[in-house]
């Protein structure tokens, strides 16, 4: 009974005590060759840290248990982007997590990854269509970007309309096969079969979809076939690049015409040629206009 004669009952001293752990918060996913390394906050009271993973479209699934505030996770497949997710756990409790994630394209080479859109992004190929990741792993929704000399629209689901062809996919269903991996695509293009020396697209032909269109059905064709091909991985790959429709001097009266790749580095232009590589065995993987040993390209243009 209190002092103003109400009954009330007793209490446990003791009490209980209930622990409540944040979510950490995510802070980069980035690739490095073969891996994908997923850092986040520290949080107050945590013991251990469980890492999630998915796919678009798939379920989260424990990938592993690290005391640290980062995880590097390398059963990734190159091309394959990954969701990632962690929760903080100290004996039985655990905390929430975001359930968003970051998201993170995996690479076997990242010698020539660079980020040149918006944010420190670069267009990502997942399931069909492009989307713009951060260099951290943000997906970057609900926008207007200039990417390759163009404007394009960003919807609210972070697809980049209309950048993706039908020639587009199958150049991705290639890589499929063969690894995205940039050297391997080169190496696929210097393997067709020369064929068509004056062959050209028809008039009112997007070159570059003609010609690759014309060189994954039949492996075989000319510079502009085996080009235009690169182009078309190097696209999907989400490379800064343009197919370059030019010359190269074959004698000192004549100018053959030519097709090669230009892929924009850190702001430094680097040259690809899968034809020069076929016809005369010596590398025109990442040369440079002027480059002793190599031919010289002229009154050249990007097409597309």
């Amino acid at each position: 009974m209190d002092k103003n004669g109400n009954m009330i009952s007793a209490f446990d001293p003791n009490g209980l005590s209930i622990l409540y752990l944040a979510a950490p918060t995510l802070k980069s996913a980035t690739a490095s060759d073969g891996a994908v390394t997923t850092k986040w906050s520290r949080v107050g009271g945590a013991e251990s840290y469980t890492v999630f993973r998915k796919t678009m479209g798939g379920s989260w699934k424990k990938l592993g248990v690290t005391e640290d505030t980062s995880y590097t996770d390398t059963a990734v497949k190159s091309g394959t982007a990954y969701l990632y997710t962690v929760r903080a756990y100290s004996g039985d409790t655990r905390s929430a997590c975001d359930t968003t994630g970051l998201i993170q394209a995996a690479w076997s080479d990242t010698s020539l990854l660079t980020y040149y859109g918006p944010d420190s992004s670069r267009p990502t190929y997942i399931d069909g269509e492009m989307y713009l990741i951060t260099q951290s792993g943000k997906m970057l929704k609900g926008r207007t970007v200039t990417l390759l000399d163009k404007t394009w629209t960003v919807d609210k689901n972070g697809v980049i309309t209309g950048y993706v062809t039908d020639v587009m996919r199958t150049a991705a269903e290639r890589l499929d096969s063969i690894g995205w991996n940039l050297k391997a695509a080169f190496n696929y293009c210097v393997g067709y079969t020369y064929y068509g020396r004056w062959m050209r697209a028809p008039d009112g032909e997007v070159h570059s979809t003609w010609y690759a269109d014309y060189g994954f059905t039949n492996h075989k064709g000319n510079c502009y076939v085996m080009n235009a091909s690169l182009y078309q991985f190097e696209r999907v790959m989400g490379f800064d690049c343009y197919f370059i429709e030019g010359y190269v001097k074959s004698s000192s009266t004549y100018n053959a015409p030519h097709g090669w790749t230009e892929v924009v580095l850190d702001g430094d232009i680097h040259v690809f040629d899968a034809n020069f590589t076929n016809e005369t065995g010596v590398n025109g993987y990442d040369i440079y206009y002027g480059k002793s040993g190599t031919w010289r390209y002229t009154d050249y243009t990007r097409v597309d």
